[in-house]
């Protein structure tokens, strides 16, 4: 196997640079990507190494001496919209809640102590629906096709809908669902490439709040908090309290330093 640089260059003092390799003897354009890789600096003049990008020129399944590939080394400062957060939203959606955060009131004087649980009818705590905030948002991020490779591919299913094992774009662990991303290819100045909007959701993290006279010392923003009730006298009158409160792990948790963004 060998790699060869190409006399031809493209260079802009201070922005970018361009290089140009041939490999052969390859097994497939992973492997020519890993060989340019290892011979290439991660700096040029102090602009940095950003992709590569592998063109198979003729490939033989039967002998991989025959196998050619192009490869172009980029060397760019980043522009500042890389990367760019293109859309968010706050507006949020609707939870269904048997808990208040506090009972301001309760009347006429003498009137049962529920401990919160809201809309109590003798029987069962039915709650109410009301709106809650959330902040949803959307990057789009541009890759070669060595990046966004079949593997790669493979990485971003298995992290669909997974929470953050830590801090991911200030939002602390917990707190991030990744909800997958969307693909697709395009055409920059003559070069394949992918474009792709990963989507993102955030709840935040709660610690040592009371549900009732129930202390919950943590909920992770994306696990399932729900009540069980029981029966208590209060005065005359049997009625429903919470009696134990359970948080559920829904998601797993992951490594979205495996997202490459």
């Amino acid at each position: 196997m060998s790699v060869s640089q190409s006399i031809m260059a493209r260079y802009s003092a201070g922005k970018s640079a361009e290089f140009y390799y041939v490999v052969r003897g390859a097994a497939d354009e992973k492997a020519a990507y890993d060989e340019v890789r290892a011979v290439v600096n991660t700096a040029y003049q102090y602009i940095p190494l950003q992709n590569i990008d592998i063109e198979t020129e003729n490939f033989d399944s039967t002998d991989t001496a025959k196998n050619i590939f192009k490869a172009t080394v980029r060397y760019y400062v980043k522009r500042r919209d890389d990367g760019d957060l293109v859309s968010f939203d706050t507006t949020g959606g609707t939870q269904k809640v048997t808990q208040s955060l506090q009972t301001v009131g309760a009347y006429p004087a003498g009137s049962p102590n529920l401990q919160g649980a809201i809309n109590y009818d003798g029987e069962k705590v039915n709650g109410v629906d009301i709106g809650i905030g959330a902040y949803d948002f959307t990057e789009q991020h541009i890759m070669t096709t060595a990046q966004c490779d079949a593997d790669y591919r493979v990485v971003l299913a298995t992290l669909t809908y997974t929470v953050n094992n830590a801090t991911f774009r200030g939002f602390a662990a917990g707190e991030v669902l990744f909800k997958g991303a969307v693909g697709q290819q395009i055409v920059d100045d003559g070069i394949k490439k992918w474009q792709l909007n990963f989507r993102f959701a955030v709840s935040p993290n709660r610690s040592n709040f009371y549900v009732g006279g129930i202390l919950v010392p943590m909920k992770y923003g994306w696990d399932y908090l729900w009540t069980l009730y029981a029966d208590t006298v209060d005065g005359n009158r049997v009625v429903k309290v919470p009696a134990h409160v359970y948080v559920e792990r829904l998601y797993t948790f992951s490594n979205f330093s495996l997202l490459e963004i």
